[in-house]
């Protein structure tokens, strides 16, 4: 999971929000609905993947990092008072969180290309 898809799931969320509030305004045989139900499924299956993600961290902390930012769109400070430490420390484990993965990506493809 790139730290890009992980910023793209706040956006993702607000705009299933605002599809399916659009789809409540149509009539039940209206193309634009079945379009919108399409989008819809679309979107979900994009933040569900967000979410299996971070359910498959070990770390607690990492995990709550992680869903606060880049699922609900919550600023360092506003984590920081969620979670009880200071911006700095948000990004320290955040920066070593993407290092690991990035590392463990690497280790894997290094793996895959020994077969």
């Amino acid at each position: 999971m790139t730290k890009e898809r992980l910023k793209q799931c706040f956006m993702d969320r607000k705009e299933l929000a605002l599809t399916r509030r659009r789809m409540e305004t149509l009539s039940e045989n209206s193309p634009l609905l079945q379009r919108l139900n399409i989008k819809a499924t679309s979107l979900v299956a994009r933040i569900e993947a967000v979410e299996d993600y971070i359910d498959s961290i070990d770390r607690s902390i990492v995990r709550q990092i992680l869903t606060l930012r880049y699922v609900e769109g919550l600023t360092l400070k506003e984590i920081g008072a969620y979670v009880g430490y200071n911006a700095a420390t948000i990004t320290r484990l955040l920066k070593k969180h993407f290092m690991e993965a990035q590392d463990a990506q690497g280790k894997e493809e290094e793996d895959c290309g020994n077969i």
